[in-house]
């Protein structure tokens, strides 16, 4: 056998493998699912309302709650952990569960805010006393405190807040309540 007959022979065994595994005899044949395109989630529902204003959003548990931005500010600290200077901004809030069955979420995952040009401010886990941490409200329980939200030199700059969103079951329910705070000024440190 010359090497021009072997190398041939080689091309075409690994050709007759590959089809063999593309779907010829004994391959494997993938197929695509038809209802893949369906498992894709809708998009949420915003509800809108201003500074102070109540919103009832439904949990996916089939639970509700009730939250009621009560304020904002800046506050700067030094870390208990870290000892670094912190320069943030914050919404006081308000969580009442006014539905039938007990209700658990953790707020910093809920909560963003969004400057006047945009920019998305996702809440960090502080070290603060009022922080409002992770929680189970029974029916009728409230509870409140502050999310926090980092303040980079971007927000130093005078500038608003457009709106504040805070989205039930850790970011991914299926309805969130928009709060416009057009009027509310970024506050300087």
């Amino acid at each position: 056998m010359t090497r021009r007959t072997l190398g041939l022979a080689v091309v075409l065994l690994a050709a007759t493998v590959s089809l063999g595994a593309c779907g010829g005899s004994g391959g494997t044949t993938v197929k695509s699912s038809p209802s893949a395109a369906s498992t894709i989630a809708p998009s949420p529902t915003a509800i809108t309302a201003t500074l102070k204003d109540p919103i009832v959003l439904n949990t996916k548990n089939g639970g509700q709650i009730e939250v009621t931005p009560l304020t904002g500010g800046a506050a700067a600290w030094t870390s208990n952990t870290t000892y670094e200077r912190v320069h943030a901004l914050y919404i006081k809030l308000s969580i009442k569960n006014t539905g039938t069955s007990p209700v658990s979420d953790s707020p910093i995952k809920c909560a963003t805010l969004f400057d006047s040009s945009g920019l998305v401010y996702a809440a960090f886990k502080t070290d603060k006393k009022d922080e409002l941490g992770a929680f189970t409200l029974q029916p009728g329980e409230r509870t409140q405190g502050a999310i926090y939200f980092k303040r980079t030199s971007k927000l130093k700059a005078k500038g608003r807040f457009p709106d504040f969103r805070y989205a039930p079951d850790q970011g991914m329910g299926a309805e969130f309540g928009r709060w416009t705070l057009a009027d509310y000024t970024i506050p300087k440190l």
